[in-house]
C-alpha cells in the first residue's frame, strides 16, 4: 500500500495532512526509507511500511532499521536531495524529523495501523508508545549535547 493512503488512514493522520511526498522507494531500494514526507516548512516524516508478519531489520553496525544511527547512515548513503535534507532537519532548531512504521495486515481489507509494539519498536529511542511515531529530533539534540 502507498504511504500516502495509509499515513491518511491512521488516527493521526490529520497531523500530517499538509505533507507531501518527496521520496518513494517501494522495492526498488529494500535497504531505504520506504517513504520522506515533508510539510511546508520543512518538518520530515519518514516511513518504513511492514507487511503481514515482517519484521524491522536489525544491523550490525547501525542497530534497529527506523533507529535514529539506521536514519542517519542511511541519509548520509542517499545523499542529495533527500538524504541531506534530513541531515539539515535534524540539525535545524526550526524542523522537525519523525518517523513512523506502518502495519500492512495479512488479511485482505484490514486496517493499515501503526506499529506501536514495544518488542518490534526495542533499540529504537524516543517512541512515543501511544502514537508509535518517533522523535529522531529529540534524540539527535540528546546525542548532540553529549
Amino acid at each position: 500500500m502507498n504511504s500516502f493512503f495509509a499515513i491518511d488512514m491512521f488516527a493521526q493522520g490529520e497531523a500530517f495532512r499538509n505533507y507531501k511526498q518527496i521520496q518513494s522507494f517501494g522495492k526498488t531500494d529494500s535497504h531505504n526509507f520506504d517513504g520522506v514526507w515533508e510539510d511546508p516548512n520543512g518538518n520530515l516524516l519518514v516511513v518504513e511500511s511492514k507487511g503481514g508478519d515482517s519484521h524491522l531489520a536489525k544491523y550490525p553496525d547501525v542497530g534497529r532499521q527506523m533507529g535514529y544511527d539506521w536514519l542517519v547512515d542511511r541519509a548520509q548513503k542517499l545523499g542529495p536531495p533527500v538524504g541531506d535534507k534530513i541531515l539539515k532537519a535534524l540539525d535545524s532548531e526550526n524542523n522537525r524529523v519523525q518517523g513512523i512504521v506502518l502495519r500492512t495486515p495479512k488479511a485482505s481489507g484490514a486496517a493499515v495501523k501503526v506499529e506501536n509494539n514495544p518488542k518490534e519498536m526495542e533499540g529504537i529511542e524516543d517512541v512515543d508508545p501511544d502514537t508509535g511515531l518517533i522523535d529522531y529530533s529529540a534524540t539527535h539534540a540528546r546525542r548532540q549535547e553529549n
